[in-house]
């Protein structure tokens, strides 16, 4: 009975140490051959991930959202174990899915919300390999969720690119990279779109560089985009001066941030596609801020006219009115244009413009040229003496800025003025314009815009004496009246006697009479007698013989 037992216990060892080596060997083979890590328990609950790197407060805060939105934008490397186990919760029935992205930011912001109770931290403890984060179109004909690049409009040397979401009405959240060409665009600026306004933006800028960009976009916990076409970013770029009028590729990468979209529920939607575009750089809309010169003078020469302003490419054309200039485009903010002398012949304005040709591109704002009339200036005049009395007759006024419209003054009596050239007039005067000895003021006057008076110069007209009555005296003789015979003889005109201006009267423009003293008589001589004008031009001297 003894023997009996013993064997039966040893039988029933061996069949223990049997089970117990063949449970090890087929935990061993399972380990061994299977393509995911060992998962292992750990403390601490799913998305709880702040304070890095054990986080354990026992809830999901917004430090823990802002926290594992910088694991899903790859801002910082996770470390494996605990922290990887607390960051990779989506799905939820799996306690993760072996990577980190915008899937887990809807699970950890359901957390947040309350709409799911907190589960104890579980799942793979490093990253896995996932076999539906490509860009390839989906089998068949299912309706997709596209992500793809929009129209784009143009502001002064900016591009902003609108981000589309066609929506099946199941999308909450979005994580992609978009690629772009970074000599021709920089500095992207992004901003949530008019259809995700509420949606929470994250940003990865490490590789703007390179020309990629990083972005994560969530709805609140438990909504969804509906279904149609939805506006959900803009990223506005500066464009270098060179790209401008072509064409520039932006599309989507799988990295710094990877291409996904998940539902409400934090499941990844594999029925999507990202569409890049060949966007075109418009032309931009130029501006005119000033010209310089920005006026000239009637008669001017040809010249050269820099229109200064913002948004000129190259290609641009100055429009003189309707007229296309010959321009050269020397930078962004700086054209030359070719002025002809044929544009400026006659007082006025001009409308400046600028076009920048297509694609897009159009016409500037105006500003107005001035073609003004020059200040007329003087250097010589056909004489510079006439004789009083004469008749009608032509004066030869040489100077510069003359036109058409130019006048000339006599003493401030307008004459009629013929226009030769821009250095010539001719004045046309009558008789009585000349029958008065005395000093005669020229200017030349020309009209708005510009314009203006010219320095005087000045001639004379002189007066003349033809004869003398009496023509001699005695010595010792009484005084008496010596009479003059001439021209110009005009108030103010007075006789002398050696120079010496004698009161006299002027009997009219011909004849004019003083006296000469018994003093004058007083000793054998001649005495000069001559006539003077009120503004001292003298006559001929006439001798007297006493």
């Amino acid at each position: 009975m003894k023997r009996q037992r013993m064997v039966a216990k040893i039988g029933n060892f061996r069949i223990i140490r049997w089970m117990t080596v063949c449970l090890v060997a087929t935990l061993l083979s399972f380990v061994l051959t299977s393509p995911t890590p060992a998962v292992f328990a750990q403390s601490g609950y799913e998305g709880d991930v702040s304070p890095r790197p054990t986080g354990k407060n026992g809830s999901v805060t917004q430090t823990d959202l802002e926290q594992l939105g910088r694991f899903a934008m790859n801002l910082d490397a996770i470390n494996e174990g605990s922290e990887f186990q607390r960051a990779d919760i989506a799905p939820r029935a799996t306690l993760g899915d072996g990577r980190v992205g915008m899937a887990d930011i809807v699970q950890a912001m359901r957390y947040a919300a309350g709409i799911d109770f907190l589960t104890p931290a579980g799942g793979p403890i490093t990253v896995q390999s996932s076999s539906n984060l490509s860009n390839s179109p989906p089998a068949g004909t299912e309706a997709v969720s596209e992500v793809r690049i929009g129209t784009p409009t143009f502001g002064a040397g900016t591009m902003t690119v609108p981000v589309e979401l066609v929506a099946m009405g199941t999308e909450n959240a979005l994580g992609f990279s978009l690629a772009f060409d970074p000599n021709k665009l920089s500095n992207p600026n992004t901003v949530l779109g008019t259809d995700a306004t509420a949606a929470l933006l994250l940003i990865n800028p490490t590789q703007i560089a390179s020309g990629r960009i990083g972005v994560g976009i969530a709805l609140p916990a438990g909504q969804s985009f509906t279904a149609g076409a939805k506006q959900i970013l803009r990223i506005t770029f500066n464009l270098t001066a060179g790209s401008f009028g072509t064409q520039t590729p932006i599309g989507f990468a799988s990295a710094p941030v990877q291409l996904e979209i998940a539902d409400p529920n934090g499941m990844l939607i594999d029925q999507r596609i990202f569409t890049g575009s060949n966007v075109t750089i418009n032309n931009p809309l130029p501006t005119i801020t000033a010209l310089n010169p920005a006026a000239a003078f009637t008669g001017d020469v040809s010249f050269t006219m820099g229109v200064i302003g913002t948004n000129f490419v190259s290609g641009a054309i100055v429009r003189w009115g309707t007229t296309n200039l010959a321009a050269t485009f020397q930078s962004s903010t700086l054209l030359t244009a070719a002025v002809p002398a044929s544009l400026i012949t006659s007082a006025g304005t001009a409308s400046i413009t600028v076009l920048n040709p297509t694609p897009g591109g159009g016409t500037s704002n105006a500003l107005i040229f001035a073609i003004n009339n020059p200040v007329p200036s003087l250097t010589g005049l056909g004489f510079t003496t006439i004789a009083a009395g004469g008749g009608a007759g032509t004066l030869d006024i040489t100077g510069n800025g003359f036109v058409p419209g130019s006048i000339v003054f006599w003493n401030g009596r307008a004459c009629p003025t013929r226009y030769i050239s821009r250095t010539r007039l001719i004045v046309d005067y009558a008789a009585a314009d000349i029958a008065c000895a005395g000093i005669i003021r020229v200017t030349v006057f020309s009209p708005t815009p510009g314009g203006g008076t010219s320095v005087a110069q000045t001639f004379s007209i002189a007066p003349t004496i033809a004869t003398i009555n009496p023509t001699i005296a005695f010595v010792g003789g009484a005084a008496f009246t010596l009479t003059v015979n001439g021209t110009g003889f005009c108030e103010g005109t007075r006789i002398r006697v050696n120079g010496t201006p004698r009161t006299s009267t002027i009997v009219n423009g011909t004849q004019i009479s003083t006296t000469i003293t018994a003093a004058d008589l007083s000793a054998a001589g001649t005495l000069q007698i001559s006539v003077v004008s009120a503004d001292g031009v003298v006559s001929n001297n006439v001798p007297f013989i006493v």
